[in-house]
């Protein structure tokens, strides 16, 4: 197996499919851990990962807490749902953790997609799983960064692939910045970066790395 595997949570998010597949196309291994029983899992059969990529979330917390504001049932499925997500993530990266802490390098990688620009063009915001994985890693990184593994955030503005430029124009009064000469950036123009990023080492460390044109309204 190539030394540089890449093990991705899942690749059900536009941007964890397109850095696998570049990843690939280098040579190297992507695989998707959510098709081989999960990352701890496969982190029992790989000695040596090269890194951990947590892709952005689909899942739209915003229309679920519209009909859980009126259901209590609803509510405590929701509450209890995003509870296990975050249970589950703090899980795997100790695993990733505990599978690098040997090597003494890796990388731990979580993607997430800016919830302001992802609502003007009506895709799924997950601000809730965006904070609480910001604030992992962040943490993370100041225990065991100084093993020599690097634990990041990235925040990406919804790609030009991922809707028409007059989205970005509905909101103009809310969303000046956006809406005013905005060019949104294409999905190879940010996986260049990761790319560049997992690669090798890097000096950035528990930091939350915003990617885009223009100003970031939110991140984790």
């Amino acid at each position: 197996m190539p030394m540089k595997t890449l093990i991705f949570d899942n690749l059900d998010g536009a941007f964890g499919k397109a850095l696998a597949d570049a990843w690939a196309k280098q040579g190297y291994c992507a695989i998707d851990a959510s098709t081989k029983g999960g990352v701890a899992s496969v982190l029992t059969e790989i000695s040596a990962p090269h890194g951990v990529v947590f892709t952005e979330s689909v899942i739209d917390e915003a229309a679920l807490l519209s009909k859980a504001a009126t259901d209590l049932d609803l509510a405590v499925d929701f509450t209890e749902s995003i509870h296990q997500q975050i249970i589950e993530f703090l899980a795997n990266c100790r695993a990733a953790t505990q599978a690098m802490m040997p090597l003494k390098k890796g990388h731990v990688l979580a993607l997430c997609v800016d919830d302001v620009a992802a609502r003007v063009l009506g895709l799924p915001v997950s601000p809730i799983i965006n904070h609480a994985r910001g604030s992992a890693i962040k943490s993370l990184s100041k225990e065991y960064g100084r093993m020599g593994i690097s634990y990041n955030t990235v925040v990406c503005q919804p790609s030009q692939e991922m809707g028409k430029k007059s989205a970005w124009r509905t909101s103009r009064d809310a969303m000046k910045v956006y809406a005013l000469r905005y060019k949104p950036m294409k999905t190879s123009d940010f996986i260049s970066y990761l790319l560049a990023m997992l690669d090798g080492p890097t000096a950035v460390n528990g930091g939350l790395i915003c990617l885009g044109n223009g100003v970031m309204e939110m991140g984790p």
